[in-house]
């Protein structure tokens, strides 16, 4: 039936919290509290017709499978009042995408944000 939707709740997840060592862990904000990431399908923007939108929400530090197509990502607070950071991505295929949070919560000169890196594919290494 093709790959899973971002949406299907049988979703494959992992765990990739760590132990936790680093040299100064006062100086870093938790990553379990906070906020979230959201995957939203997107809606075209000449559409007047209702829609109902799929929404599904994600975990930091875990792995997820998701369908390839355009989402909307965003970087909501766990109350759900303010969405800090949102953008437009096309995941593609067999490609891998690492998701993170940057800034600090309530800080206006380092205001949080959702960076989506995707990675390079890699090239065999002739030996």
């Amino acid at each position: 039936d093709g790959p899973p939707s971002v949406l299907d709740d049988e979703l494959e997840e992992e765990d990739l919290s760590g132990n936790g060592d680093v040299e100064d862990p006062e100086g870093l904000p938790d990553l379990d509290r906070g906020a979230e990431i959201w995957l939203e399908d997107e809606v075209e923007p000449d559409v007047i017709a209702t829609e109902i939108i799929a929404t599904r929400t994600l975990g930091l530090n875990h792995v997820y499978m998701v369908e390839p197509k355009r989402f909307l990502v965003a970087l909501e607070d766990l109350r759900g009042n303010d969405v800090l950071d949102k953008t437009s991505i096309k995941f593609e295929s067999g490609r891998t995408y690492v998701g993170f949070r940057t800034g600090r919560a309530g800080d206006k000169d380092f205001p949080e944000k959702l960076m989506m890196y995707t990675c390079q594919l890699a090239t065999p290494v002739a030996e």
